[in-house]
């Protein structure tokens, strides 16, 4: 899949492209980022990652989250 393929949340493109992977480097409230308060103190970051063929109507999205001290 092609860097212009590949979207954060709310549609926000790849930042980074390097040989094995994109990079999305946004702040936390760009791209319609959830933020949820956990119990101890943790932060839940909530978004999804979007797939939309350049070459046919398919489209696809996997959710991400990642918890923080």
């Amino acid at each position: 899949m092609a860097p212009d393929e590949v979207f954060l949340g709310d549609l926000c493109p790849v930042t980074s492209v390097y040989q094995r992977f994109y990079e999305f480097q946004y702040h936390p409230t760009d791209c319609n980022i959830r933020l949820e308060v956990l119990p101890e103190d943790r932060l839940l970051f909530v978004s999804k990652i979007i797939f939309k063929s350049k070459f046919s109507d398919l489209e696809a999205s996997i959710p991400v989250a990642c918890a923080v001290p």
